[in-house]
């Protein structure tokens, strides 16, 4: 446990520091910076196999995961066509980042392009087999209608996953963590002080002790 602390803490530092180098904005950088550390410690704690990034750029969510579990299946939403700009934002320059040496990603990636809102349901239709998740990430940011599209996302998560969310609007985790605990009713949710970030796990047997882990980098509390 220690070993996975330490080496918890220096992914999340190394993440943090390009986050200030890229200039972000002092709000986009707290809850970015929290839901860097919670993928890192969900990558840690309980090795996903399988891995939904919704709305990917910037990409650092994606490294925080891969960097944790090198062999995780990824697939990524976002509006990929016509995209100009950051080279590391684009297919080729996050699949060159995820293969780099300090990464050493190894596992299956899968660029999803089109409409964020219904990109779950396309990537479900092309599924071989079940289309289940055990880590979802979430920039509500980005999309019209975050919440309107969680029971879907809710309903891909396998036990003992976690759905982690960031850019979360004023007073919106609350409100859906009272829709969330009715529909699901064995999810944990874990929320970061900024109130922007946080984590619903799905069936935590060691609720507390999680609780504890999150609260050593990011202030957590269960409604």
């Amino acid at each position: 446990v220690r070993e996975n602390v330490i080496r918890l803490r220096r992914i999340r530092d190394r993440l943090r520091s390009k986050l200030v180098f890229r200039g972000n904005s002092s709000s986009e950088f707290s809850w970015m910076s929290q839901a860097l550390f919670l993928l890192s410690w969900h990558g840690l704690y309980r090795t996903p196999r399988r891995f939904l990034s919704i709305g990917v750029k910037p990409s650092l969510p994606v490294l925080a995961v891969a960097t944790a579990v090198p062999g995780v299946e990824i697939y990524m939403v976002d509006i990929w066509d016509g995209l100009q700009g950051n080279y590391w934002e684009t297919p080729q320059g996050i699949t060159e980042i995820l293969h780099h040496k300090k990464a050493m990603h190894r596992g299956y990636i899968r660029f999803v392009n089109g409409d964020i809102r219904t990109a779950l349901s396309r990537l479900k239709e092309s599924f071989v087999g079940d289309c289940n998740f055990d880590l979802v990430f979430v920039r509500c940011d980005l999309l019209e209608d975050a919440f309107s599209q969680m029971d879907e996302i809710f309903n891909v998560i396998n036990s003992g996953g976690a759905v982690i969310l960031a850019g979360v609007p004023s007073c919106g985790f609350d409100r859906l963590w009272r829709h969330i605990r009715k529909q699901f009713p064995d999810m944990v949710s874990v929320r970061c002080g900024s109130h922007s970030a946080g984590m619903f796990l799905n069936g935590s047997p060691n609720r507390r002790s999680d609780e504890l882990r999150v609260g050593q980098a990011c202030r957590s509390r269960s409604p």
